[in-house]
């Protein structure tokens, strides 16, 4: 129990579920490299990682130079890759971390020939094949190769890309991508040329397409619990053995806050602008989380949009389902508590803004649809400040 007014829960034996279910669809051959770019996704940069390798991850995967460093400060000795971009100055402290950076462009390669640093950096040559961010052309890859083997302080270790519609389903698209990395590496053994690591697969093709798992799958939100889409949770399901385990993910995360105020309301209205209209009397109580702290704005009710409950937000409280009443404020959020019997509602009671409580649960993904986005964004942008716990139930 804490005494915190809101905080995170994340569960340490789901994490492990997670991890091992995703390494039993993988080759023993290839390795896990477990994302945890931008906080863990929510979840915490230090905890998680240190949890995603105790449970088996063999590479880690970074948004940035900073997150990399920071595991490097917490001991973490597995190999990391940052997978965007590495400012060509901070290129002498990648390579005295041994941080893996891209090869995004030729430009880049050619401002790395001609940086100066000690010992030797691992690079992974990024591929552009039809997401048209970051990345060279198939086309410009040997020459890049060649160029760059010439000098003993850079290592090529890996050749990726990112695949951009396997969360959709759309595999036309899938395949043409697919095609094009294959050709890329077929014109770079017809000059004797292997890298050692080539990884395609994130979690969404790792689940669908096995061919994209080639030396090494970088897994990102699965291994959080959670599914990159609704179309590539079906689609494993369609096809995966009747043995497989169900659920094949448990997400990991609750978000907790407490009863800060209770109170008995007959007319008038909530909240500020006046938006909700008390049309009969009821019970509120007040949590002390707003927008500040992650709770989105656009789960606010104002009485038009009561009459259409879907788009409103909830909370659970004594296992029973909580509408948010009014718009929700930076630091605090008002919820209907009329269903909740008097006797059972105590200040400090637990509210579950995310998670389980009794029969009922409010997941990620029916936040992020009443707010008409994904669950990445759901668990990314609850900010750093609220304690994350780590529990092993």
């Amino acid at each position: 129990m804490t005494n915190k007014l809101y905080w995170l829960e994340i569960n340490k034996k789901n994490i492990a579920y997670n991890i091992g279910n995703i390494k039993s669809i993988l080759d023993p051959k290839t390795r896990l490299m477990v994302v945890v770019k931008s906080n863990a996704y929510g979840h915490g940069l230090v905890p998680f990682a240190k949890q995603a390798v105790f449970n088996g991850a063999e590479y880690l995967g970074v948004a940035n130079i900073e997150e990399a460093l920071i595991l490097r400060q917490e001991k973490i000795i597995k190999p990391i890759m940052v997978l965007g971009y590495v400012p060509i100055e901070r290129i002498p402290e990648a390579a005295a971390n041994y941080i893996d950076i891209p090869i995004i462009s030729p430009d880049y390669a050619v401002a790395l020939i001609r940086q100066k640093f000690l010992g030797k950096l691992k690079v992974h040559f990024k591929v552009d094949t039809g997401l048209n961010r970051m990345g060279i052309s198939p086309a410009g890859i040997l020459n890049i190769f060649k160029e760059l083997n010439k000098y003993k302080k850079i290592e090529i270790v890996g050749l990726y890309t990112h695949l951009a519609a396997v969360e959709e389903s759309n595999m036309d698209y899938t395949a043409g991508q697919f095609k094009m990395f294959g050709e890329v590496i077929r014109n770079l053994a017809k000059n004797n040329i292997e890298i050692p690591i080539k990884h395609v697969a994130a979690s969404s093709a790792a689940f669908i397409f096995p061919e994209s798992h080639f030396d090494m799958v970088r897994m990102g939100i699965a291994g959080y619990g959670l599914w990159p889409s609704e179309e590539n949770r079906k689609s494993f399901f369609a096809d995966a053995p009747p043995d497989i385990p169900k659920p094949f993910l448990r997400p990991i995360l609750s978000y907790k806050t407490r009863v800060v105020e209770i109170k008995e309301v007959k007319s008038g209205y909530i909240g500020y602008g006046a938006s909700f209209r008390i049309t009969k009397p009821m019970r509120i109580a007040i949590l002390p989380v707003g927008y500040f702290e992650g709770i989105a704005r656009g789960l606010s009710c104002s009485s038009k949009k009561s009459k259409d409950s879907s788009g409103c937000g909830e909370v659970l409280i004594s296992g029973i389902r909580c509408p948010i009443v009014g718009r929700i404020c930076m630091n605090m959020t008002v919820v209907d508590v009329s269903k909740i019997p008097a006797r059972n509602l105590r200040l400090l009671d637990e509210a579950v803004i995310i998670g389980r409580d009794g029969q009922e649960e409010i997941t990620v993904e029916e936040i992020a649809a009443k707010l008409n986005t994904i669950n990445y964004e759901i668990t990314t942008r609850i900010p750093e400040h609220i304690e994350r716990i780590y529990i092993n139930e």
